[in-house]
Parts: structure tokens; C-alpha cells; sequence
């Protein structure tokens, strides 16, 4: 075997790793998405399958993300502070100056 192909059976078997503990953390106490996110980012880094699901799910958190009227710039801080495994998650979830509520108010 070449190192070529240790590296991809390597990184298959780590990334599945991963994606599987995700599954069974949407269950269990954990963060679930955030691992299988975590988990295909790795399997992206070598595998094509990965790499378009997570363009997908990127292109569908940027529509999410204009659509709830996020900016942008704070998807990109996002991707900046959390990496590509967080990135897919960005649009829907972050909590921006413009849309938080006011110190000591409740939303």
C-alpha cells in the first residue's frame, strides 16, 4: 500500500468515527450535529461525497442565513473563529449585535 492510501483509509476510518459518534450523541447527552458536522468535515478533506455535502449544507446555511436577515460578515467571523466544521451551522444559530436583545432585557 502506498502512503497515499493509508492516509485516505486513515482518514475514512476517523472521519466514520466521528460521524457515528454524532449519531449516537443526537441521543445521548452531547452536541450531535456539531460532531457529524465535524466528522464529514474530516471525511471532505479526501473523500468528494463529503466535500458536496458540505458545499450543500453551506449553500443552504448562507440562504438561511439571508433569509433571517444575518449578516454576511458574521457568517464569515463564524467560519474565521469555529472552522469549516462549524460554518454549516453558522446561519441559523448566531446571535448577532443586530438581531440580540438589549443587556438585561429579555427577549
Amino acid at each position: 500500500m502506498t502512503t497515499r492510501t493509508l492516509k485516505r483509509v486513515g482518514i475514512g476510518i476517523v472521519g466514520s468515527a466521528v460521524v457515528m459518534l454524532g449519531l449516537a450523541l443526537l441521543v445521548l447527552p452531547g452536541p450531535g450535529w456539531l460532531t457529524i458536522f465535524a466528522g464529514f468535515g474530516i471525511l471532505a478533506t479526501e473523500f468528494v461525497f463529503a466535500r458536496r455535502m458540505m458545499d450543500r449544507t453551506r449553500h443552504a446555511a448562507h440562504r438561511t442565513a439571508r433569509t433571517m436577515g444575518v449578516s454576511e460578515r458574521w457568517c464569515r467571523k463564524l467560519r474565521l473563529v469555529g472552522g469549516p466544521s462549524a460554518e454549516p451551522m453558522g446561519g441559523s444559530m448566531v446571535s448577532t449585535p443586530e438581531n440580540a436583545p438589549p443587556h438585561g432585557r429579555a427577549a
